[in-house]
C-alpha cells in the first residue's frame, strides 16, 4: 500500500509541475491543490485519499511522514520498512 501511495504522489507531482511549471513547496500544498474540471466545472483535488497527521503533515498508510525534496521532486516514505523505495 505504501509503495502504491508513493507512486501516486510521484505521478501527481509530475502533473502539478506540468500545470504550474514548478513543483509544490511541500506535500501539504500538493494535497490541498484543486483544479476545475473543464467539462463539468466541478472542483477536483489534484490527489485524492491523502491522510494528514495531527500536525497537518501528509502521512502514508502506516502513519509515517514522507521525505520530499521540492527542488528535485523526489518523495519517499520515512517508514523503516519502506524508505528505500
Amino acid at each position: 500500500m505504501v509503495r502504491q501511495q508513493i507512486w501516486q504522489i510521484r505521478n501527481v507531482l509530475l502533473a502539478y509541475q506540468a500545470r504550474f511549471n514548478t513543483l509544490p513547496p511541500d506535500l501539504e500544498t500538493l494535497a490541498r491543490t484543486t483544479f476545475t474540471e473543464p467539462v463539468t466545472g466541478k472542483t477536483i483535488p489534484f490527489i485524492e485519499g491523502i491522510k494528514f497527521n495531527k500536525a497537518g503533515r501528509v502521512v502514508d498508510s502506516l502513519g509515517y511522514t514522507y521525505k520530499y525534496d521540492p527542488v528535485r521532486g523526489t518523495v519517499a516514505s520515512t517508514a523503516p520498512c519502506c524508505n528505500a523505495w
